[in-house]
């Protein structure tokens, strides 16, 4: 720890630095170089204090004062301290002492000593000076207890006693401007109750419904956490903002509430763009919470000082950032209602250091609390108005369509709309066809799953809803060859500019539950239905079966060392045999996420998270721990290829110290799409004797990194051993790791987007 204290105005113009006493504790990491300060000359040394000095010193007009004050100590003597102390021999033994007057050389060598050390310190201020304002911080922020302990280490190394440093300060003649010493503290404690902007950043947080954050704590936003755990946030930390933003991101989809990222300045927040970047490019509810430098010494590079507004510019939705403590409660809800408002997705706060150290009292704070309340945007919160003859012509493009699809994708299930959708779906008997994460929203099981005949489905089909799902690289932008070119789309979407984008036959501005409920009610009123023997039902439904036959065949075969699909089978027969609630499956990887799309299958809504719409590798541990802190009730198993799990698997540390219920499965065939796969007349050049780019350490003990912190691990190469693990594992809902080895030359480089790269 380390002690600042503000001085008076006195500074020497020769002193470049603000004035300042900075000290370093001995817990600290203080450079001494004691030779070349015994070397030095000592305006203490024997009676030199009444000559000339023979060099220069910082802080002259500090050392002329006390020069002074043991000059007249020569004649009158010291004031003696009231607590009964002895002498010590040792320097690094001080202690208060007792003045006696039969000790008056002893007396003199013992401060003279004590000036020397000051001076020693004083020449470690400009390394030190930047923690001044976090001392002062302390006052200011009414926690004096904190301050009193760096203040009495600064003195003597031992518990602060009555009145003496005040004593002390006043006998050095160090004019202490900044600082409310115990009993005026109390005073004014008991007139107002003072709240910071840490606190008051908490408080506006817990009063918009925000129940869990994730981070990575340091200056300045450590207070930060701390104050929100103690107003009912979880804080989750985690070892890398990279992550922690994963996470917050996939919170704020599972829970429809915006998962908040804290992080600190400068190469913090830059670390948090991923996280955040990732929620805008998936439409999820997000904010990242950064401190920033203080206002003050903008421009002057402060420590990681970034003008992290610009930074944050392309990824967010909107910023704001908060110059003064009374800005705080309007930034804060407006960041919220703007992550969900619309198209979901990241927003950005921005908190100055001297803003969270600023304080009002608590009355003051709840009007401005109240007062941001009733201020807010009510067009942010507030559904679309939409036209309802749209939702009429929908029904009646359906009504008509020979070949009709409902696509849906985790636009739908963000919304849950679960039950709507399945009513939609069942009352007319149209087939579906969900995106990667909309799987589950309604079974992978039902009937008219039209999954496993994908192809064909979006080929042939003539009128396709897609509600909640964009026309993006994964649905092949709704473009021939892979959709007819006479196909009518009708699009339900959140975003009128993503409407605009895709000009479908008929657009639908609003909310998926919203519109598919009261497209289920036209439909109830004037009812139609395909029925199982209508051509285009027969049609999907046989070419879904062919698909699924062919599937199994392939699944049924047993090969180790393993390829993709023989641990894939075991996997999915393992998830599904947990019942209800299903577990949260987590995929990343090439190979790995490409096979598991096809063979694992979802029950239940939002219980799939994958690269998503960007293709994100590393979310993978992000994602986890987000799972298990929205569904507590549910176990979450990871099903990653090595190098999507060596993005953040030191987050495995987290699983456990949290104590979370996930399984980590690594499909392990040592390296980016495997090993080397190099042709012998590629490995040519000065380097040639290098792993290839694509390859890890052949064999990597995965599953020993978990244990090192407590702890399941697994090494599983044939079927007895995987299934023996998945049992044990799922059964103990502990954190664990799976280090599945695969053949290092099963799968395909770049997976199914092979023609990419």
């Amino acid at each position: 720890m380390a002690l600042a204290l503000e001085l008076s105005d006195t500074t020497s113009e020769r002193t470049p630095q603000p004035s300042g006493v900075a000290v370093q504790s001995q817990g600290d990491d203080m450079e001494t170089n004691n030779g070349e300060l015994e070397n030095e000359c000592s305006p203490f040394e024997n009676d030199g204090v009444t000559n000339k000095l023979e060099c220069l010193w910082e802080n002259q007009e500090l050392i002329e004062p006390l020069q002074m004050e043991l000059k007249k100590v020569k004649a009158t003597g010291l004031t003696t301290i009231v607590e009964e102390y002895e002498t010590p021999t040792v320097i690094g033994d001080w202690k208060p002492w007792k003045i006696d007057e039969s000790e008056e050389m002893q007396r003199r060598d013992c401060i003279a000593e004590l000036h020397k050390s000051y001076r020693e310190m004083m020449r470690k201020f400009d390394i030190l000076n930047y923690q001044k304002m976090y001392a002062v911080g302390f006052v200011q922020q009414n926690e004096f207890q904190q301050f009193q302990v760096l203040l009495q280490r600064f003195i003597e190394d031992e518990a602060v006693q009555g009145g003496r440093v005040q004593t002390y300060i006043d006998l050095m003649l160090l004019e202490v401007s900044t600082i409310l010493f115990i009993n005026e503290y109390k005073a004014e404690a008991d007139i107002k109750k003072m709240i910071d902007g840490n606190a008051l950043v908490s408080m506006c947080l817990s009063r918009a419904g925000i129940d869990r954050m994730f981070g990575v704590v340091g200056i300045p936003v450590t207070s930060l956490a701390n104050r929100a755990v103690a107003l009912g946030v979880r804080f989750i930390a985690f070892h890398n903002e990279q992550s922690a933003g994963y996470a917050a991101s996939a919170y704020g989809y599972l829970t429809g509430r915006p998962g908040v990222l804290l992080t600190v300045s400068g190469p913090g927040c830059v670390h948090g763009l991923a996280g955040l970047s990732n929620a805008s490019a998936n439409a999820w509810p997000m904010i990242l919470i950064s401190g920033s430098s203080d206002q003050s010494l903008a421009g002057r590079g402060d420590f990681q000082e970034l003008d992290q507004i610009a930074a944050v510019k392309p990824f967010a939705k909107f910023s704001a950032k908060a110059t003064d403590i009374t800005e705080i409660p309007k930034s804060v809800f407006s960041a919220v209602d703007w992550a969900v408002s619309g198209r979901p997705g990241g927003t950005y706060l921005d908190l100055p250091t001297d803003v969270l150290h600023q304080s009002v009292d608590e009355s003051e704070a709840e009007r401005l609390i109240a007062e941001a309340l009733n201020s807010r945007d009510k067009s942010l919160i507030e559904n679309p108005r939409f036209d309802n003859s749209k939702i009429e012509k929908a029904v009646e493009l359906l009504r008509s369509a020979q070949r009709p699809l409902i696509v849906f994708g985790k636009g739908a299930a963000y919304a849950k709309s679960e039950i709507e959708l399945t009513k939609v779906v069942e009352s007319t008997g149209i087939p579906f066809l969900p995106t990667p994460m909309g799987k589950g929203l309604i079974s992978d099981k039902h009937e008219l799953a039209a999954t496993a005949a994908r192809s064909l489905a979006i080929g042939k089909c003539d009128v396709a809803l897609v509600v909640g799902a964009r026309l993006n690289w994964l649905l092949h932008f709704g473009q021939p060859p892979k959709w007819s070119k006479d196909v009518k789309f009708i699009i339900v979407d959140v975003c009128e500019e993503e409407i605009e984008l895709r000009k479908p036959f008929l657009g639908i501005l609003g909310d998926a539950k919203e519109v598919l409920g009261l497209i289920h009610k036209q439909i109830k009123d004037d009812p139609f239905c395909l029925g199982k023997n209508h051509p285009w039902i027969e049609a999907v439904r046989s070419k879904a079966n062919d698909n699924v036959a062919k599937m199994e065949v392939q699944l049924s075969k047993v090969v180790v060392p393993f390829n993709f699909l023989t641990p894939m089978k075991i996997i999915r027969d393992a998830i599904l045999g947990v019942g209800s609630p299903a577990p949260v499956v987590v995929s990343e990887g090439a190979n790995t996420m490409d096979v598991g799309r096809s063979v694992l299958v979802q029950t239940e809504p939002r219980t799939r998270l994958d690269a998503g719409t960007w293709g994100t590798m590393g979310v993978g541990l992000g994602y986890c721990i987000a799972a298990a802190v929205a569904s507590p009730d549910r176990l979450v198993v990871a099903v990653e290829g090595d190098s999507g799990f060596g993005f953040s698997a030191m987050e495995v540390e987290t699983l456990v110290r949290y104590q979370l219920p996930v399984v980590v499965i690594v499909f392990n065939n040592g390296g980016v799409y495997g090993g080397d796969r190099r042709n012998p007349e590629e490995i040519t050049g000065p380097f040639k004797d290098d792993p290839a780019p694509t390859s890890f350490v052949p064999g990597a003990a995965y599953h020993i990194l978990i244990e090192a912190f407590g702890g399941k691990g697994y090494l599983a190469g044939t079927p007895d051993e995987l299934k023996s693990a998945l049992a044990e594992s799922f059964s103990a809902r502990k954190p664990a790791v799976i280090n599945v080895t695969i053949d290092p030359y099963a799968g395909a480089e770049s997976g199914r987007m092979q023609h990419m790269n």
